[in-house]
């Protein structure tokens, strides 16, 4: 009995410390990404819960995603794009062959401890191919945070976990 109470303590607090992510894909690729071309990553606005703006969020996703992007291709940058909807028209296509547009849609931190509540970001991306202009891809993710955060986890701790598999999927 006490075996068996010790393996139920074990795998609560194993499931506690990590972390949990689901994908979603709206329009998936019909190939994979090349890792010859660069990538431009626009810088989304920050991201908001109720009336709390987090400031630099926006940043911190276009550097999340500058980071997954660089394990594949060797030229990636990010700039502040125009927010008039024609982003893509503005790209050179022989500086970048693809264009990353994310958005924050959830941005919430929290006190994970005390409250119980968990962190959680829901980011989407959209991917388009700068030499046709189309979009060529349409994934989301959403990230909750481990209970057992020990007060050191926050929302961005979450990105580039979160966009790893999902950037990863794209080149392979």
């Amino acid at each position: 009995m006490i075996v068996k109470l010790a393996f139920i303590f074990l795998a609560g607090v194993t499931a506690s410390c990590s972390s949990a992510f689901v994908h979603s894909t709206t329009l998936e690729m019909d190939s994979k990404l090349d890792p010859d071309k660069g990538v431009l990553v626009d810088i989304p606005e920050n991201g908001w819960f109720e009336t709390i703006e987090y400031k630099e969020s926006g940043r911190m996703t276009a550097s999340a995603f500058q980071d997954a992007f660089a394990r594949h291709c060797s030229k990636v940058s990010v700039a502040k794009l125009d927010s008039d909807g024609d982003d893509v028209s503005s790209v050179n296509a022989t500086d970048f062959g693809y264009l990353i547009v994310p958005q924050i849609l959830h941005w919430e931190d929290r006190n994970t401890e005390w409250s119980g509540k968990l962190d959680r970001i829901e980011i989407q991306l959209s991917v388009f191919d700068t030499a046709t202009k189309e979009e060529i891809a349409n994934s989301s993710f959403i990230g909750k945070s481990k209970w057992a955060t020990f007060g050191g986890d926050h929302p961005q701790d979450l990105l580039l976990p979160g966009l790893v598999e999902l950037i990863d999927s794209f080149y392979r």
